[in-house]
């Protein structure tokens, strides 16, 4: 009880001290509390609280984890030791430089153990060319400087996992490039239990390469590095180019692809090989989820200002509840996959990634037990200055085989 009568008994005797005070500070207080900050008045030399306004009276409080009347008491009081030793020197500093001081990052622990992160400004008011006040302030940039330190530890777990993936990537060709050797120099030597076994060593080697180069070029997305070339091509040539090769491996699993195109020729401005990981995939996800008997169709038409491609599988289908996530990182559209319909969930959310990066648009429509549909929108549009001679264009066989070979190595084909 005691106590409370001298807290009330000290704030009037402050308020009758000096009973324009508040109107002295009126225009730094107002400044402060338009951004938000934490302002406090201490009388000089012996830093007795003033003035608080609410965010700094919380700031008191939470560091002994209680509300407390504070004003009339001086900085000794309400202060814990540890900020005591951390905060006086700052004080003590502006008294004697009379300068304005900025404490950028100020660090300290509540009694919750929880560490909370300041920006604070200590402001001398004179009166008659001395020090009469000091102005505290501060802002609270816990949340801001929390989230930069994770972006930091973010950044460098990028860097390591792109440093690791590289590593991945370097034993994989070595073995592919031995596989191809051993193919070459001894394959009339080779049983055909051997040449069995080395075509698993080169699916696996294909597969495990697959996985790093969409992991390396999801990382490059994320980062904004994915690069584009874009050439003027013809976007007919280059998918039939493409479905050529891919038959092959659909006809091997039983299905069939069938192309049609409202057009004979467009020429685009295209990245074909970003173009060609994007089809490609697709025809993958197509031909692994069609069962045999089945078909394929691929479609290119013009609707509006694009040129429309779409690839329609007679496969399983995709639930409405998938439909929204398989565009995302790890959003398979089914998590029991079996040895045969085996996935990671990136496939589509690099593909996503890159139709982006082309500026183009990607829809899918599907329809449990009768199939899906992948639909590409490219915008109808050359690029200027570029010196292509699209009407000789075709996919390189030898980069488009080993394309084919690495994005279908998820498939099992008999």
């Amino acid at each position: 009880m005691e106590s409370n009568i001298h807290d009330e008994n000290m704030y009037t005797f402050i308020q009758k001290q000096d009973e324009n005070l508040r109107d002295k500070f009126k225009y730094y207080e107002q400044l402060h509390l338009n951004k938000g900050r934490g302002f406090a008045v201490y009388n000089v030399p012996n830093l007795v609280l003033l003035i608080a306004n609410n965010e700094y009276e919380n700031y008191l409080n939470n560091q002994y984890g209680f509300k407390e009347f504070h004003l009339g008491k001086t900085f000794y009081e309400i202060s814990t030791n540890s900020l005591i030793n951390s905060r006086l020197p700052f004080f003590k500093k502006v008294i004697k430089t009379g300068d304005i001081l900025s404490v950028s990052l100020f660090k300290y622990e509540t009694v919750l153990h929880k560490e909370i992160i300041l920006e604070v400004t200590y402001i001398p008011i004179y009166e008659k060319d001395e020090i009469k006040y000091i102005i505290e302030s501060f802002s609270d940039v816990t949340e801001r400087e929390n989230q930069k330190t994770q972006l930091i530890l973010f950044e460098k777990q990028k860097e390591f996992f792109f440093f690791i993936c590289h590593e991945f990537k370097m034993p994989l060709t070595v073995i592919l490039s031995a596989v191809q050797m051993f193919k070459v120099t001894c394959k009339d030597e080779l049983s055909p239990s051997c040449l069995k076994y080395i075509k698993k060593i080169k699916q696996g080697s294909f597969l495990q390469l697959r996985l790093v180069n969409n992991l390396l070029d999801i990382l490059k997305s994320d980062s904004g590095n994915i690069k584009i070339h874009k050439k003027n091509l013809d976007i007919v040539e280059v998918t039939t180019a493409i479905i050529d090769t891919v038959s092959v491996y659909a006809i091997t699993k039983g299905v069939k692809i069938k192309f049609s195109s409202s057009i004979t020729e467009l020429i685009i401005g295209i990245d074909d090989e970003k173009y060609e990981r994007i089809l490609l995939n697709l025809l993958s996800n197509a031909i692994k989820f069609t069962p045999r008997g089945k078909n394929i169709q691929v479609k290119i038409d013009i609707e509006g200002s694009n040129v429309r491609i779409e690839v329609k599988d007679s496969g399983v289908g995709i639930s409405i509840d998938k439909l929204g996530v398989i565009f995302e990182l790890f959003g398979q559209s089914d998590n029991s996959l079996t040895r045969e319909n085996e996935g990671t969930g990136i496939g589509l959310y690099l593909v996503k990634q890159l139709i982006d990066a082309l500026d183009g648009k990607i829809k899918v429509n599907s329809i449990i037990g009768k199939g899906s549909s992948f639909v590409l929108l490219l915008p109808i549009a050359k690029i200027k200055e570029d010196t292509t001679d699209f009407s000789s264009h075709v996919i390189k066989d030898n980069h488009l085989t080993e394309s084919t070979d690495i994005e279908f190595s998820s498939i099992y084909f008999d």
